[in-house]
């Protein structure tokens, strides 16, 4: 019983679907193109599917605690530029790198603060950031293509650890273990998820969230730099367009997963499941002769259809509860229960 009880904590039905989806998703796509079944196809999808699946992790988290970054594609982008940029000027690229990372971190933690000083709604307020991080990314590389890069850096996503396992995708597995002890086993991450649950009551017990708030903009911003270094290493150079379009499918991949857009509910594992869903569809899509156009739609629809399915579930729990007469509790009271139980265990 314990062990079926921690398991719940890292998947549910709702993940369940998504696997299930990410099955149906690989028989139909071995199908419509005999180039998809081979061990180099299935580690191209891997590899493409990591920079996204590293963003993916701390959005599950800002989700799960109500709020949404929409600003990560464009952090990715002005994080490369300004590395690109340092590295043109003669700056040695270890220390442009780092650079990257700190502007990463800082537009992150911008975001956080406007969010918790201003109380702007993070939907809003990352929209503004997506278009402004883009634009100074525009501004700082300019119209220039830079792949003056290390050939140590460049190409890692073709250095295979064992078999055609690369080191990126490695990180990306380890960074996805470590989300999911973090949001799943930590109180850290149930007071997140306590948080979107409900605030008003998360904020009259205590919890610090203008602070848990700003801390997770901040992971976001760092990580989507991160991102944008394995991006920069894969592709072997870079222009004013990275990381474009890269909000839309981080977004999809998280509400897919499982995770409600509405908070207090969401699994890193979920998330995971859904990444890989949608890097299948879009080689099988590619296999095949689909144009970009219409895979964008596609990932557009899977965006709309993942919300359709949790308002849909939601309801019919809902009408379930009232036909069998049981008490309604209801989705934030629930979450807030278990989540004291929780932190008054030991860690």
């Amino acid at each position: 019983m314990r062990w079926r009880i921690a398991l719940g904590r890292f998947a549910g039905p709702r993940e369940g679907v998504t696997f299930g989806l990410l099955v149906v998703a690989f028989v139909g796509c071995a199908f419509a193109s005999s180039d998809f079944i081979g061990a180099l196809n299935f580690s191209f999808i891997l590899t493409n599917a990591v920079e996204v699946g590293l963003m993916a992790l701390p959005m599950t988290m800002l989700i799960v605690m109500g709020e949404i970054d929409l600003s990560v594609g464009s952090t990715l982008g002005l994080s490369a530029a300004v590395m690109g940029t340092l590295v043109v000027q003669g700056v040695p690229f270890v220390l442009a790198a780092l650079c990257s990372l700190v502007v990463g971190a800082l537009a992150g933690l911008i975001n956080g603060v406007l969010c918790t000083v201003f109380r702007l709604p993070s939907l809003v307020l990352t929209l503004g950031t997506y278009a402004l991080y883009r634009g100074l990314a525009e501004v700082v590389i300019g119209t220039q293509s830079v792949a003056t890069f290390p050939s140590w850096f460049v190409g890692w996503n073709t250095r295979y650890v064992v078999g055609l396992i690369t080191y990126p995708q490695v990180f990306w597995v380890v960074c996805t273990v470590v989300a999911m002890v973090v949001l799943h086993q930590l109180r850290f991450g149930r007071t997140l998820t306590f948080i979107g649950a409900n605030p008003v009551a998360a904020r009259y017990s205590g919890l610090r969230i203008d602070r848990n708030r700003i801390l997770m903009f901040t992971v976001s911003g760092l990580t989507s730099s991160a991102a944008g270094l394995i991006l920069v290493s894969r592709l072997g150079s870079l222009d004013n367009t990275a990381g474009t379009g890269f909000e839309l499918i981080v977004i999809t991949a998280v509400l897919l997963g499982g995770t409600d857009f509405r908070g207090g509910r969401g699994t890193i594992l979920g998330s995971f499941f859904a990444v890989l869903l949608v890097n299948v569809v879009e080689n099988g899509l590619e296999l095949v002769g689909i144009s970009e156009q219409i895979t964008t739609a596609i990932i557009g629809g899977l965006l709309v259809g993942s919300v359709l399915i949790d308002l849909l579930s939601s309801a019919g729990r809902r009408n379930l509860s009232g036909r069998t007469g049981s008490p309604q509790r209801g989705r934030p009271q629930a979450i807030i229960t278990r989540s004291l139980e929780a932190s008054a265990a030991p860690e």
